[in-house]
């Protein structure tokens, strides 16, 4: 008996000894699998993040671009009043009060001033003109004669609240001798407002700096450090040598571990920065994966039926589009018509639906145009709408999207594949642009020219419910525009899907 037992015994220990081999082997197997997930995800993740930011540095790096062609066209337009006044062509008083109501429309601009080759001030505009010539950068005749134009180290104004940045350019007569200087103060505050449009999780960081290093203006702003040099840090090193680029590690400002992206505004000597916090950056626990691969599994086959019959779809799509080109185009813009955009609405939207990525709706409404067909008549009304859809269409960067007109007065714009922070600026910019055509409209009491109201709506097709129709979106867009005319026209508003709250972005 006891032989018996001790066979027995020996079987089952080999038994239970081969159970737990094989059932540690198939946890290991599976806690293999779960951490290669969770690793490619983080992996992926991080990827996304970095994509984004280096999306959003390129759009600011464009901001800043136009804002220094506005520098230069202000100092452009100050060297020519500085130059009448000294030849008598002008008074003093009259240029004074032209540029201080300039200077009003401009949110962006504190002051601008111009000073002869001796440092006494010709023309001035602003509270900080007369503080210029007591900083350190401030160099009259001789030091002018071999300066350049530059970006002075920013100073705070004369309440010591705001921080200033000075872009300083040489004024020099018709023969090419320097006459003085021209100095123009931008706020740094104006900078770190567009910069918090970009702030999706309260903790990115947005930094303008001088191509050597020297911070000008940050969100969210740190006051102790703007004028600081920060070109040895690891954070701006790269920059130093390089166009563009990223990399990741603490900030030197705030100590805050982020994803960085860099890109030297063109045709300027200055650089973007766009840190994100790498705390977004989803984790998974091991039930969420499990589901997650079955889910993919389902997906992918979901995915390869979706293919097959989206190449279908578009052949068919192509063969049609060539036969009614003609009704879908607006005879009297040249742009696509509302039943082409809602073609291409339909199309964006599967294929958004189908990859997991967003759209963003732009409704555009000028201002007052009934107004405008009453004061000027139909045919000029005809020719507001042709230029008003000619640089809306000029006017959108390279951002791969749909335009159309959409009914009347009405424009539609689909962005494909943006953040609500890219929607905004791209908005913000054609706003801008039909506001710069100057075309006079005297019924629009928002400036007397003729406007644009705009309304935005983003969303991202991976989180949204399946029941889901592009109609939504656009009722979203609508919702947002008609808070912006209700607001006062001539402004961005953005759909806030938390609250269905409009919240107005920038008039």
């Amino acid at each position: 008996m006891s032989a018996g037992f001790a066979v027995a015994e020996g079987a089952d220990r080999a038994m239970r000894l081969w159970f737990r081999v094989v059932v540690s082997l198939l946890c290991v197997a599976l806690l293999a699998v779960s951490f290669w997930f969770h690793f490619a995800d983080a992996r992926a993740s991080r990827e996304r993040v970095e994509h984004e930011a280096v999306l959003m540095a390129r759009a600011l790096s464009r901001h800043a671009a136009d804002l220094t062609s506005l520098i230069d066209m202000l100092q452009f337009d100050m060297v020519q009043s500085a130059t009448q006044l000294m030849r008598g062509e002008a008074d003093v008083a009259s240029s004074e009060r032209t540029w201080r109501d300039r200077l009003l429309r401009l949110s962006a601009v504190e002051s601008i001033c111009a000073f002869d080759r001796t440092g006494q001030l010709v023309l001035a505009s602003g509270k900080e003109c007369t503080r210029a010539p007591q900083l350190e950068w401030f160099h009259p005749f001789p030091a002018l004669a071999t300066k350049v134009d530059q970006i002075g180290i920013p100073f705070q104004s004369r309440g010591g609240g705001d921080w200033l940045i000075p872009a300083i350019e040489t004024w020099q007569d018709d023969a090419g001798q320097p006459m003085g200087l021209v100095v123009l103060a931008l706020r740094s505050s104006y900078l770190s407002s567009v910069y918090n449009n970009y702030d999706m999780t309260g903790r990115s960081g947005i930094a303008l700096y001088r191509a050597d290093g020297v911070l000008l203006a940050r969100f969210p702003q740190v006051s102790d450090r703007i004028g600081r040099n920060f070109a040895n840090s690891d954070a701006f090193r790269p920059a130093l040598s390089l166009p563009s680029g990223s990399n990741s590690g603490p900030s030197p400002i705030d100590g805050v571990d982020r994803i960085r992206a860099f890109e030297r505004v063109p045709n300027a000597a200055l650089t973007v920065v766009v840190a994100l916090d790498v705390g977004v950056l989803p984790g998974w626990g091991a039930t969420t994966l499990a589901s997650f691969g079955a889910l993919a599994l389902l997906i992918g086959c979901v995915v390869m039926v979706s293919r097959q019959l989206d190449r279908h779809l578009a052949s068919n799509f192509d063969t049609r589009e060539k036969m009614t080109l003609q009704a879908r185009t607006d005879v009297l813009t040249g742009l696509p018509n509302r039943r082409a955009f809602d073609e291409a609405m339909a199309r964006e939207w599967a294929s958004a639906a189908q990859n997991g990525t967003s759209l963003s709706m732009l409704l555009f409404d000028v201002d007052q145009f009934k107004a405008f067909n009453d004061t000027y008549g139909h045919l000029a009304g005809d020719g507001c709408l042709r230029r008003v859809a000619g640089t809306l269409q000029q006017g959108t960067f390279e951002t791969i999207g749909h335009l159309a007109r959409f009914g009347g007065e009405e424009f539609a714009l689909l962005l494909i594949d943006v953040t609500p922070g890219v929607a905004v600026l791209v908005a913000e910019h054609l706003r801008a642009n039909i506001q710069g055509l100057q075309m006079r409209h005297a019924g629009n009491k928002g400036g007397g020219v003729v406007t644009v109201s705009i309304g935005i709506a983003t969303q991202d097709l991976g989180d949204a419910p399946s029941d889901m129709a592009p109609a939504e979106l656009i009722a979203r867009a609508d919702k947002a525009l008609y808070r912006a005319k209700n607001a006062g026209r001539n402004r961005v508003e953005q759909f806030q899907a938390k609250g269905d709250e409009v919240v107005a972005l920038r008039a």
